[in-house]
């Protein structure tokens, strides 16, 4: 019985803590042929977790999560408005 506990205990330790990386891409290019000096750096992130791969801009990224964040809190403060009237 205390074999199975252990066995279920190592099972879900190991799932629930499974490995994820994030590569993080520097992307330049030259925006105006004419102007050597003129240079656009990007950041380009690619999560993957062994069985999928998902490569998408940084900032693009973070502007989205950004956004969730505030829909969120609109959302949790009409709640508590409506909850209170």
């Amino acid at each position: 019985m205390k074999n199975r506990y252990s066995l279920l205990f190592l099972v879900l330790s190991c799932t629930m803590f499974a490995q994820n990386y994030r590569f993080v891409y520097e992307y330049k290019m030259k925006s105006d042929i004419d102007n050597k000096d003129s240079q656009v750096i990007d950041y380009m992130n690619l999560d993957s977790d062994g069985k999928k791969s998902y490569f998408y801009n940084a900032v693009k990224y973070e502007r989205i999560l950004f956004i969730r964040q505030i829909k969120i809190l609109i959302y949790c403060l009409r709640v508590k408005i409506m909850t209170e009237a």
